[in-house]
């Protein structure tokens, strides 16, 4: 009798790994990409640029203010279009 297959399952990140995604990105400015790379190879971690988007996204509301004010609001679209910015212009330059 052969073994069934274990099918993928939902795995929730540790917050270690989400402020490391965070300090790859904003610290090092490593690409949605490098910081893939660096997961799989160093802990077998698969993760979806999704997943790296969400986690930024996450950990800059963190940072807000609890009554965010229009200047905090205005600099959390300034992020979110610096990281859209950077990622795609990584990936233009691998021709993705």
């Amino acid at each position: 009798m052969a073994a069934k297959p274990i099918s993928p399952q939902m795995v929730s990140l540790g917050e270690n790994v989400k402020m490391l995604c965070s300090f790859a990105n904003v610290v090092l400015k490593s690409s949605f990409e490098e910081i893939q790379h660096f997961l799989k190879g160093l802990f077998n971690i698969h993760i979806s640029d999704g997943e790296i988007d969400n986690i930024l996204e996450k950990q800059g509301q963190r940072l807000l203010p609890q009554k965010p004010t229009s200047e905090a609001n205005q600099a959390l679209i300034m992020m979110r279009q610096a990281i859209k910015s950077n990622k795609n212009n990584k990936e233009n330059m691998l021709g993705l």
